[in-house]
This record gives C-alpha cells, sequence and structure tokens, in this order.
C-alpha cells in the first residue's frame, strides 16, 4: 500500500497522520498546503488552546510529527488544492490513493479527480446526512455520531463509500469541533486503510442516492439545542450521567 495524504493545516489533518501511524500505516508521503511554510510549526491545540482530553497522545506540530515519526514530506505554497502545484507536486509520484484534508468550502476539481483517486473522510452516515455540520444534525437525530471514508466524485458527498465508524457520544466528550470531529474521521481512516490492505484494493459500494438528505451549515441556535441534548442525557432511572 502505497499512499499520500494532502493536507491544510488543521487538528483533522494532524490526528489523521497521527492515528495513521499510531496503528502502524504511515503515509508514504505528505503534501502540506498553505501560504506560508512556518503555519504547520505551529502547535495549533495551544494556538487553539484545545485540550485533548486523552484523545492524542503527542501533541505538537505537524512538522515536528513528521520529523519525529520519520515521514517525508513537501510544502506547497497555495491555499488551494485545484492549484497547478498541486498537480505537479503529486505527478512526480504514482499513488494508490491520497487521503485528502482540505480547505473549507472549497470543491476539488474534476482535473484532479479524474487524475487522482482522492479519499474523503465525511463526518456523517452516508448518504443519510450528506452536507455541512452533520455531527450536530446526527446528535439531534440519533445521539451517534459517524463517519464515512468516501472515493471522492464531482457530487459532493456522493462518492462510493468504503468505510465508516459510528459511536454514541461519550459521556465525557471533548472539544466537538476541533478534537471529536477529527476522532471520529481519523477511526474511519484507520478503517478505510485495513479495508485496502485486506482487499488488496478497495472495496466500495454505491451510495443511493435517493436516500438522505443534504444539510447546511447548522444554525447557531439547532448548534446549542444539540450541545444541550448531549448536557442534559439522563439514564432510565432519571439520574444524569
Amino acid at each position: 500500500m502505497k499512499y499520500s495524504m494532502v493536507l491544510k493545516n488543521s487538528i483533522r489533518s494532524y490526528s489523521y497522520i497521527y492515528h495513521a501511524c499510531k496503528e502502524g500505516y504511515p503515509p508514504e508521503k505528505v503534501y502540506l498546503m498553505s501560504d506560508s511554510k512556518e503555519d504547520f510549526e505551529v502547535n495549533l491545540f495551544e494556538k487553539l488552546e484545545v485540550e485533548p482530553q486523552g484523545y492524542f497522545e503527542l501533541c505538537t506540530s505537524i512538522v515536528k510529527f513528521l520529523n519525529v515519526n520519520q515521514i517525508d514530506y513537501s510544502w506547497i505554497k497555495t491555499e488551494s488544492v485545484n492549484a497547478d502545484s498541486v498537480i505537479e507536486a503529486l505527478s512526480s509520484q504514482a499513488y494508490d490513493f491520497i487521503i485528502y484534508s482540505g480547505f473549507a468550502g472549497e470543491i476539488v476539481s474534476e482535473k484532479l479527480l479524474d487524475q487522482f483517486k482522492f479519499i474523503h473522510m465525511h463526518c456523517g452516515d452516508l448518504p443519510y446526512f450528506r452536507g455541512s455540520t452533520t455531527l450536530y444534525y446526527s446528535i439531534l437525530d440519533t445521539m451517534e455520531v459517524c463517519a464515512t471514508s468516501i472515493l471522492m466524485a464531482k457530487e459532493i458527498d456522493q462518492g462510493k463509500t468504503i468505510e465508516k465508524y459510528k459511536e454514541k457520544v461519550p459521556v465525557l466528550y471533548p472539544n466537538l469541533d476541533y478534537i471529536y470531529d477529527s476522532y471520529i474521521r481519523s477511526k474511519a481512516l484507520v478503517r478505510t486503510l485495513q479495508n485496502f490492505l485486506c482487499n488488496g484494493g478497495f472495496s466500495t459500494h454505491l451510495q443511493s442516492h435517493e436516500e438522505g438528505r443534504d444539510y447546511y451549515i447548522i444554525h447557531p441556535v439547532l448548534k446549542h439545542i444539540a450541545m444541550l441534548r448531549l448536557e442534559n442525557r439522563e439514564t432510565k432511572d432519571g439520574k444524569s450521567i
């Protein structure tokens, strides 16, 4: 299995590298996208004042983690995955697939998808929860969260599915946006890598486009209600858990 990662600077990107290495599936190479190379030398846990709460044993910058684990990487000066410099960099080697953690709101171009097999970890149970901030919609609907890995296609969140990871939100949950979202996606990532190794390639499933619905960025009031649902969970005997 020879794969790479194309990443922006984020805790999600750090989580992908961290969990892949922790489980013994390090990438062949990592491509770091930003306007400044120094961005990846910043410890985002400290900058964003986010506590890992046991979900990461090592919290450092992406570059430091890559160096410690002797993973090859290169920096691409860009704030768009669709830049010619990205295509040029990825064309320098042949990869079985590419794990992607990119810029919010940007759609990967058909030109890129025609040339490379991009894998995306969607924080939602596809096809039922397509779109944005589906972690919160899932909490409102089922109190269960899920991440689904997909082969990226030109239709948003409608590519072939590979693996899923589901769980009930734990009673003692971490920061949802930075830590828990990243953790759920990373668990699906690990299963995706195992899928490839076990099958000699990806075992995939077509999505039913007639099922599910598209969600949009959640309104702050609905997000608050989702948080209240988590905080006010009760056991059958009425005691808070």
